[in-house]
């Protein structure tokens, strides 16, 4: 028998067993962390002094800490026994009640995850280092404490080169010159959070300072290469600011509340304590705006600074508590901007989706710590629609506040918030929470009811009013009833009923619309363009929409070849969103077009082909892996970015590449070639593409 395997297994499984417990034996009260961050080597050196109230006697203690080399540990000023496993920091002390005890340790970790250099090894790509804590462990790169229930006070202090920008949660008190190229950057917070909401920022960047009506800070980071990109994609975040602490109900608690732009983020964004990391795919220009906007993300991550960072689940069964609420509030958030037929017709959507995947079987229910995030988000924040109903919006925010109030800067759970929420109403809810959060089945047509609308809501007009058949004559009465329609709901009728508009009335009205989004709908579901119809599709390769730009030039390409150096002479210039969805698209159908620019084929192959490089976010990476996948042709760049693509953060995008790549190692051609550039590889791509091979 392995005895060393077998201690190793039983240190583990007390380790894990007894976190469930720390908390009741000891409480850990700030954390003072100094850290430096080299992003050539990738190394996080730092130390941290932990203040730590013990609330019974105890001889161990622990801390998460991954893959971390400790250099000394101190309690209360005394060296200390300590074992230091893959996961753990455990302290070996027997410990009597006390106040303000002093946990100091040095340490040094290169994290193998949670912390990500993004372009330091490749020139002219946009040089930044981010942390992602939820889901990936802020115990990567901090030994702090992967159980949500233990909340610290972080003060956290980043030496870094001067040239840069450093952000963390809190307020920054001061940064000081400590050498010739480094800076040390001072942040402090006031009130405890959980530490997977720790994060770091750090790239170069300037910010507009925003006042909100309660007087709170807002600093909006942006990329100074790129200035005309702030506003389009920060529109409206004052307003969304004071919607949501007035419709909340309880003040902005945090010192300042952040938001900063990252490279290559592997989600939409991220709630961390006053510092809400985006994905850099919403930094848009104003042409994007309506193709990908920053609004809901922007709103669902300021909400989550109430529910999430100011009170945060108890359990992986609670995560609805964070994720359908902040979906829910940026919903009304948007109601705000974007008016009553936006938020209606948003939920109708989600409503769908719901429905789909309750007619499949695979409903969930609301508790579910396994839950999809469909369920999460978008089944949570239906629950709260229902409640709102149910309840009243006086007794619902009235329960909201006190439900904030009572558990701030602590844990909840679901049955905390339903006693408040009965509390506030007077109402019993065992039925409410039976059927909206129990039942695995989504209840459509009582969601249906809620959107009930004057004069028509949109369920009834997709199933009702514009039920007709090819061959029935528009009337006067649906003519005015299309008239009267908002666009948000036109769009909609048009997703849904495109069989029902095909009269020219219909056509023409959407193709004049004065809304984007309506003439997007029909042409993007628009596959066989009548030649009558061509000068109308035509004028919208100037449309003001990247995705109308990019759907009307293929359609146009491949409906009218006759005509495909005019269209592609209109489109040259357009650069599209930010993952290049409009110049690559035109790379391919030029390449695709033998009669056009054939002197330049080779420098057009070549402007695509180098689309797959690291110096290009991920979602411009994807779209030329995925053209170059249907014209098989990779140079042997295209390979090694491949490989090198297999092993990114975003496991989308791992993913998408480890598939190509998988096909290709089947090809003897493909096979071989790729063997020989395993000297080209750096180690950990090496270490990888051998065990594929």
């Amino acid at each position: 028998m392995n005895y060393k395997g077998f201690i190793f297994f039983i240190t583990v499984f007390f380790v894990s067993l007894s976190f469930a417990q720390q908390t009741s034996v000891a409480d850990f009260k700030t954390a003072n962390v100094k850290v430096t961050i080299n992003p050539y080597t990738q190394m996080v050196n730092g130390t941290v002094d932990y203040t730590v109230d013990i609330v019974s006697k105890t001889d161990t203690l622990y801390l998460d800490a991954q893959h971390t080399d400790f250099v000394e540990v101190t309690w209360n000023g005394k060296k200390i026994k300590y074992d230091v496993t893959d996961h753990y920091l455990i302290l070996r002390k027997k410990l009597k009640p006390k106040n303000n005890n002093v946990l100091r340790f040095t340490y040094s970790v290169k994290p193998r995850k949670t912390m990500y250099f993004v372009g330091w090894d490749y020139e002219g790509a946009r040089k930044q280092v981010w942390t992602q804590g939820q889901g990936k462990y802020t115990s990567n790169w901090l030994p702090s404490f992967d159980d949500v229930n233990e909340k610290v006070i972080f003060n956290i202090s980043v030496i870094f080169s001067s040239d840069y920008s450093v952000i963390t949660n809190g307020v920054l008190k001061d940064k000081k010159q400590v050498s010739d190229s480094l800076t040390k950057w001072n942040y402090q917070m006031t009130h405890p959070m959980s530490s997977y909401l720790v994060a770091i920022a750090i790239g170069d960047y300037d910010y507009h300072k925003l006042i909100s009506n309660n007087g709170k800070e807002m600093l909006l980071y942006y990329y100074p290469d790129m200035p005309s990109h702030y506003e389009p994609t920060y529109r409206y975040s004052k307003q969304i600011f004071d919607f949501l602490e007035n419709e909340i109900g309880v003040p902005f608690v945090w010192g300042n509340y952040k938001q900063i732009p990252v490279a290559d983020f592997m989600y939409g964004g991220m709630e961390n304590t006053t510092a809400t990391l985006f994905n850099d795919g919403y930094y848009i220009d104003s042409l994007a705006f309506v193709d990908k906007n920053y609004v809901n993300v922007n709103a669902h991550e300021l909400a989550h600074q109430w529910f999430g960072d100011l009170i945060t689940e108890a359990t992986p069964s609670d995560h609805w508590l964070q994720e359908g609420f902040a979906t829910y509030y940026a919903l009304l958030a948007e109601k705000d901007v974007f008016g009553d037929d936006y938020f209606k017709a948003a939920l109708f959507e989600t409503a769908i989706q719901l429905k789909y995947q309750s007619d499949k079987g695979e409903g969930e229910n609301l508790l579910n710590a396994k839950a999809s995030s469909l369920t999460f988000y978008q089944k949570g924040a239906w629950a709260l629609v229902a409640l709102e109903n149910e309840l009243g919006h006086t007794n619902f925010k009235k329960g909201i506040t006190a439900y904030l109030e009572k558990y701030k800067f602590k844990n909840v759970t679901t049955n905390q918030f339903l006693a408040e929420m009965e509390s506030a109403s007077g109402k019993d809810l065992a039925n409410f929470k039976e059927r909206w959060l129990l039942k695995k089945e989504f209840l459509y047509d009582e969601a249906m009811e809620l959107l009930a609308d004057k004069p028509y809501s949109l369920p009834e007009l997709i199933n009702e009013k514009f039920k007709d058949t090819l061959a029935d004559k528009v009337t006067e009465t649906s003519k005015k009833l299309w008239n009267s329609l908002s666009p948000e709901y036109k769009e909609k009728v048009i997703t849904y009923r495109y069989d029902a508009l095909v009269d020219s009335f219909y056509i023409k009205s959407i193709l004049n619309d004065k809304n984007v989004l309506v003439r997007q709908s029909y042409l993007v579901q628009t596959t066989k363009i009548p030649s009558y119809l061509e000068p109308e599709f035509e004028k919208f390769l100037l449309d003001k929409s990247y995705n109308t730009i990019e759907n009307v030039l293929y359609k146009l390409w491949v409906n009218f070849p006759e005509k495909r150096k005019e269209y592609l002479a209109k489109t040259e210039n357009v650069k599209g969103t930010n993952d290049l969805n409009v110049r690559i698209l035109w790379l391919v159908l030029a390449l695709s077009t033998p009669e056009f620019k054939q002197s330049e084929t080779l420098a057009m192959f070549q402007e695509l082909s180098g689309f797959t490089s690291p110096v290009y976010g991920y979602s411009v990476r994807e779209k030329a892996f995925g053209f170059l996948e249907q014209m098989d042709t990779y140079t042997n760049e295209n390979l090694k970015d491949l490989v090198n693509g297999c092993l990114y953060s975003s496991w989308r995008f791992a993913s998408n590449c480890r598939t190509i790549l998988d096909r290709l190692l089947k090809d003897p051609i493909y096979k071989e070639r790729i063997e020989k550039l395993m000297p080209d590889l750096t180690q950990k791509e090496q270490k990888f593409l051998k065990k594929k091979l």
